[in-house]
């Protein structure tokens, strides 16, 4: 299961503080998270009075990559082991001081590395602590301005837990999280706790009492989305040739065998391709979830150019051993919220954790180069429909098959869709790409799961790939022009296999059972139900126990299932904050 193994920390307070404050809050964190892991952790620390950094850490031999490395009065932290860094350092030998030190003097250069990463140089000769982050923001990275200064983490509870603060629920944040299933923008479950957007650059600066602190965005997003003049050719060219060139990466990071993910669909099998191509250790997998997929994924696997070992992956089956409110309190205590709800159905998360997980490489983000949000059948309308035909668009993608979350909860996510489109405007973008500009800034990062690991990559957000999938027209999007030049580059032999195409209807059959179906989970998800002082106010309790009362007498829609899974979120999640305010005291 999706785990986060690395916590991040770094500080900058406005007054100097004592040493003992500072490392009593770095002790409530580790208290924390320390919980989350059969393992110790290890903890390493670059602190003065005002200014700091640390990085809690399991040992992994695994690993080739330093979280951690200090020399000569400059330290670098970054929460994963970052790909693309041979593009940032030209010919030099990829380390963590060298790309520490190439971020610190060149902040602009982040867009030649890979998602996701968060990386800290905390540079105690000249008192200077710089931060980056990845031009999605696909890696974690929460900031808190308090009267005291600022703090930053990985780790959403982190920041509460450091400053010794009880933390409060945002209803705001939540109200769109009700419509949406994910936190947009810079908005997070915790009140006065904000997303740093992505390609972003803090540098904190000693002063002769405390720190100052600058934020600022970079460049990088406007590099990759911008319109420009360019052919598809080579722009698929140098997508497969960066895929690849992660995966190589990958391999030399980590001392491991690679799970890579190979779907029927379009996205997985371009970092599947870009694998086998690179020739790493590598086992295959395929999740047996929706009928059919698996089928579609032999083909692919009997014309691969070389030999390739493939696992099928059974979802979870029967009525599960544990409670749907332990599941979820597992989830937050793992990722304090922001992850998908519906990640309840993959399996428990089980903790404390054991041993580790191989390193994956997996499809996110090609949805960029074939239009999430719309279709072939849906261009004529979406341009004549001109800005607001972008909105409707959006807003039916929100409350399909329910409309259960209450008008206001609907009101906050399309003014973030506004304001979003508008931002996109700015960039250049027009017409429908807008709608993959609005999935780049407020779903890839936030809702696809890609940061939900410290050790998962993706073939699909290079900055090539980006670069090239906004190169693209609507129409060439829709006919997965990109997809299919990249693959045609990589193993032309996949180029011709049809993508799989998922079920279709109201409740199209999947190899699993859902939420209502397992009588346990079902029995606690009606109790939650009844808790409403907890969720009325982000949904219409009338709705949604017609909507329970329907699935119950065997009818229902596919989509009822994300509700009930969010509201179980929200209720959980309450006990989840008062966790935080005992560890925070």
């Amino acid at each position: 299961m999706a785990h986060i193994d690395n916590t991040w920390l770094a500080f900058a307070f406005e007054r100097e503080v004592e040493p003992e404050r500072i490392d009593g809050g770095l002790r409530r964190v580790e208290g924390h998270y320390a919980t989350l892991y059969a393992e110790p952790l290890i903890r390493h620390v670059s602190a003065g009075r005002s200014l700091g950094m640390a990085l809690w850490r399991r040992a992994d031999e695994r690993l080739r990559w330093s979280l951690w490395a200090d020399r000569e009065g400059m330290a670098v932290a970054t929460t994963n082991a970052p790909t693309g860094g041979e593009r940032l350092l030209g010919g030099e030998e990829v380390s963590a001081l060298r790309l520490g030190a190439a971020l610190r003097d060149d902040p602009e250069r982040l867009v030649d590395l890979n998602p996701p990463f968060v990386a800290g140089v905390h540079d105690r000769a000249a008192g200077v602590l710089t931060i980056v982050n990845d031009f999605l923001g696909a890696a974690r990275l929460y900031a808190h301005r308090s009267s005291a200064g600022w703090v930053w983490s990985n780790r959403l509870g982190a920041l509460p837990i450091f400053a010794g603060v009880p933390p409060e629920a945002d209803p705001q944040a939540w109200a769109v999280h009700a419509a949406t299933g994910w936190f947009m923008g810079t908005d997070t479950p915790i009140r006065g706790v904000r997303r740093v957007p992505p390609a972003t650059v803090v540098v904190a600066r000693t002063g002769e009492r405390g720190a100052r602190v600058a934020v600022r965005p970079t460049e990088a997003v406007r590099t990759l989305v911008a319109p420009r003049r360019s052919r598809l050719g080579p722009s698929a060219a140098a997508a497969a040739d960066q895929a690849v060139d992660l995966a190589r990466s990958v391999a030399r990071l980590w001392a491991a065998p690679v799970t890579v993910n190979l779907s029927g669909g379009r996205d997985s099998r371009i970092s599947a391709a870009a694998a086998i191509v690179a020739g790493i250790d590598a086992e295959y997998r395929t999740m047996d979830i929706e009928p059919g997929e698996v089928d579609a994924v032999r083909p692919l696997i009997a014309r691969a150019p070389s030999s390739v070992f493939h696992a099928v992956v059974a979802p979870e089956r029967g009525d599960p051993p544990d409670d749907l409110d332990a599941r979820i309190r597992a989830k937050h205590l793992v990722h304090d919220g922001v992850s998908n709800p519906m990640s309840t159905i993959r399996g428990p998360t089980n903790l404390p954790q054991r041993g580790f997980s191989s390193p994956l490489i997996t499809g996110h983000g090609g949805e960029l180069g074939h239009g999430f949000y719309y279709g072939r059948s849906s261009l004529r309308s979406l341009r004549r429909g001109g800005f607001e035909g972008l909105v409707r668009r959006l807003e039916r993608t929100v409350r399909r098959g329910h409309s259960a979350a209450r008008d206001d909860a609907y009101g906050a996510f399309l003014a973030a869709v506004r304001a979003t489109l508008d931002e996109g405007r700015g960039l250049g973008i027009e017409g429908p790409s807008l709608l993959d500009y609005f999935y780049l800034a407020q779903r890839l990062s936030l809702r696809a799961g890609l940061g939900s690991r410290n050790d998962r990559y993706s073939g699909c957000v290079t900055p090539a790939f980006v670069r090239a999938a906004f190169d693209l027209s609507p129409r060439q999007r829709v006919g997965s022009k990109l997809h299919r030049a990249v693959i045609e580059r990589l193993i032309p032999e996949w180029r011709r296999i049809p993508f799989f195409a998922g079920g279709r209807g109201r409740l199209p059959r999947v190899n699993r059972a859902r939420i209502w179906e397992r009588p346990s989970h079902a029995g606690q998800l009606e109790a939650m139900l009844e808790r409403e002082s907890l969720w009325a106010d982000m949904f219409v309790p009338r709705r949604v126990h017609e909507m329970w009362a329907e699935v119950k007498r065997g009818g229902g829609h596919a989509h009822y299932e994300a509700i009930f899974l969010r509201i179980a979120w929200r209720v959980s999640y309450e006990d989840h904050l008062g966790l935080l305010a005992r560890r925070a005291a």
